[in-house]
């Protein structure tokens, strides 16, 4: 009998996240424009040398989770941070979302549900 591969469960805010990249993924065809949507691996769990490498190399605390650098109607792109349901916003999350705001892009912070995400995404397609 051969090994089951069993995927460990992620943290709730990991779960969203996927979710929303899967969504993302089975809908480029309709939208093309989300092919350009990222994430930059600012968070998780990671020893001090390893920290101190992705410090070096650019990381910043508080980039929001999944961002868009594409213009879209009246948005200049699209950032959008991801909570868990209970997960609380950190001052250095609230700091980039202000600027991304203040750069023209659709912000959305403490977007908890898969639903919230497509809404929120459906607003930034629809540039306005």
């Amino acid at each position: 009998m051969g090994a089951q591969l069993v995927r460990k469960r992620q943290t709730e805010e990991e779960d969203l996240q996927m979710a929303c990249v899967s969504w993302v993924e089975l809908h480029l065809r309709v939208y093309p424009i989300l092919k350009w949507m990222f994430h930059t691996p600012n968070g998780g769990k990671r020893s001090k040398a390893e920290a101190g490498r992705f410090k070096a190399m650019g990381v910043k605390s508080g980039v929001p989770d999944l961002l868009l650098n594409a213009r879209c109607g009246k948005w200049a792109g699209f950032a959008i941070e991801l909570k868990s349901s209970t997960g609380a916003v950190s001052d250095d999350q609230v700091e980039w979302i202000q600027h991304y705001s203040a750069e023209g892009y659709l912000v959305i912070l403490e977007c908890r549900t898969i639903d919230a995400f497509i809404t929120a995404v459906k607003r930034f397609l629809s540039g306005v």
